[in-house]
Formats: C-alpha cells, sequence, structure tokens
C-alpha cells in the first residue's frame, strides 16, 4: 500500500500513531480535496497540537553540564494523551451554512453534511483515527545524541537523513539545541542550574514545513546513581500545510495554504534519569496546555 504525505504529517516520519491503511491511503490532496480552509485548520489542529507538544520534549536529563566529558546517545519515546477535546470541533457546511459537530483527525466517524448534496460531492465529513481503532496516544519517537562539557556548554543534536519518497518527495528533519551552565556562575548553590535553547524543523515534500523553538531554563541534583530534574521553558511550534481544494459547490480550484501554530506555549517538566555503568533511563512529565510524558533509552559517559 502507498505510503501518502498525510501519513509523514501525522507520523512525523517516525512517530506511529495507529491510523488505519484505510485512511492513510489517500494523499493529503486526496483526503482535503474538498475541505475549505476553515475546515481544514479544525480537523488537523488537534494533531498540531500534539505533534508541537511531543516535539519540545525529551530534550534533556539533566542540568549537570559542567566537568568531564560527557557523551549520550539514544531514543526518546516520547506520547501526548488524546483528550475528548481534540477529538471534535464545531464547523459550516458549505452546501447550506449550518453548524455541527464533527470529528478531527484524532477523532470518530465524521458527521454527515447538512444541506443539499451537489453531484459528486462528499455528505459526510472526514473521519478521524479513532474510527479505525481504539487511539489513546500521540507517540514520537526521537533519535538523540548530545555531547559536552567544554566551558559548562553540552551540544544536543536530532538528526534524520534526508529521504526521497516517490509519492511525498523529499522529507528531510534536523534539530539541534545548546545547553548551558549557569551554576558555575553561582556559588553556593546545592543544585545544577542550566539554560537551553533548542530549534527543530521539519520538510515534507511540498506539502508540510514545520519548526519547533524551545527556551528554557532547568535545575537538576543527583543522589547516587539517580538524577532529579525540572524545568520552566517557552516554547513554540509551527506548521505551514499546502493542498489543492475544490469547491464542491462551484468546483472551482485553487491551492490552499494553512498556517498553524500549536497549543503550548510553557511547560513545567519533572522527571529522573538513572545512570548504571554505560546505561542512561530517564523518564519525565511535562505540564502545559497538552500535558506530555517521555522516556529516553540510551549509553553514554
Amino acid at each position: 500500500m502507498k505510503k501518502s504525505a498525510f501519513l509523514y504529517f501525522a507520523s512525523f516520519v517516525i512517530i506511529t500513531i495507529i491510523i488505519a491503511p484505510s485512511m492513510i491511503a489517500q494523499s493529503i490532496d486526496e483526503r482535503l480535496h474538498f475541505s475549505p480552509l476553515d475546515y481544514a485548520k479544525g480537523y488537523v489542529q488537534p494533531l498540531v497540537d500534539a505533534f508541537g507538544a511531543n516535539l519540545n520534549s525529551g530534550l534533556y536529563q539533566s542540568a549537570d553540564t559542567e566537568g568531564d566529558l560527557d557523551i549520550y546517545g539514544g531514543i526518546k519515546i516520547i506520547c501526548t494523551f488524546i483528550t475528548s477535546d481534540m477529538q471534535t470541533f464545531n464547523t459550516v457546511s458549505p452546501y447550506n451554512g449550518q453548524t455541527s459537530t464533527t470529528a478531527t483527525v484524532l477523532g470518530g466517524n465524521g458527521s454527515d453534511i447538512p444541506g443539499t448534496i451537489p453531484s459528486g460531492a462528499p455528505n459526510k465529513y472526514l473521519s478521524g483515527a479513532a474510527a479505525f481503532g481504539n487511539v489513546k496516544l500521540v507517540p514520537l519517537f526521537v533519535p538523540q545524541a548530545s555531547v559536552g562539557n567544554y566551558m559548562g556548554t553540552q551540544v544536543m543534536i536530532r538528526y534524520l537523513p534526508a529521504q526521497n519518497m516517490s509519492d511525498v518527495g523529499k522529507v528531510s528533519f534536523w534539530g539541534f539545541g545548546v545547553q548551558h551552565s549557569l551554576s558555575q556562575y553561582i556559588s553556593l548553590i546545592p543544585l545544577h542550574l542550566a539554560a537551553q535553547i533548542t530549534y527543530q524543523s521539519l520538510t515534507v515534500g511540498d506539502n508540510f514545513d514545520a519548526s519547533a523553538f524551545s527556551l528554557g531554563i532547568q535545575a537538576s541534583k543527583k543522589i547516587l546513581l539517580i538524577t532529579i530534574y525540572g524545568g520552566l521553558a517557552y516554547e513554540r511550534c509551527t506548521m505551514d500545510l499546502s493542498y489543492n481544494y475544490e469547491n464542491p459547490v462551484t468546483h472551482q480550484a485553487q491551492k490552499i495554504t494553512a498556517d498553524f501554530t500549536g497549543a503550548n506555549t510553557f511547560r513545567l517538566t519533572v522527571g529522573a534519569n538513572v545512570n548504571f555503568l554505560f546505561f542512561k533511563i530517564n523518564a519525565d512529565y511535562s505540564l502545559g496546555k497538552i500535558p506530555v510524558g517521555s522516556i529516553g533509552i540510551g549509553v553514554g559517559l
């Protein structure tokens, strides 16, 4: 079965969101072909919210960027829990202007479209992922590496080699961050303090461009093999989506471009990291408008 731009958008290439093949078989142009801009925004927005929250998670597992050489490589497993308000939205019928409630991309079956249906036009709104299975999470799997600590500074990298997909075009993803020690400038504090700035970018063919930014302050304390850490961050995720739209009434065609901004702007994170020989396992939970949990599994010095 062919892969689609919608699959790569919904799953960020390596996101494993469980969406049935019958849903993802269509390209974004096919799926949103009869969907006006306002409808497309309401339909896709909850996935953008979850995606942005996930992408800005799991960025660190300690605030200690001082001392000897520190090298880390591993996988971050990140999950946003789908709530009921992420599964439905209100939209206006293109046929008679009546407002009704229907499914988002994370919701269930699409409702009937009110009004007189023109020949060849859809009579139901689009269904979401939950119509094809019991989808409770939007997960994200991200490869991540970091190296430090020169002058109290550590560099973080997220990267996937660019790939040419026959049906969606070129897919590329990269991200980087810089974490710098603040505690080295402040004496008599029994905690490690650091500031971090990160930026990430995703491009999928001509359909999607996404970027994520985070700026935060972290604190951590190591007790034997366990490091307790937490942080406060400002974040932003934006996405551009484009597709070919046909008005279902007039059959006039046009190119639609939609701009999205993720719901999260601030988050509070608490977590713990366990170091055993060369193995590192961490878990944290972030409170924000979209709560997120993450687990990191890796190796390092």
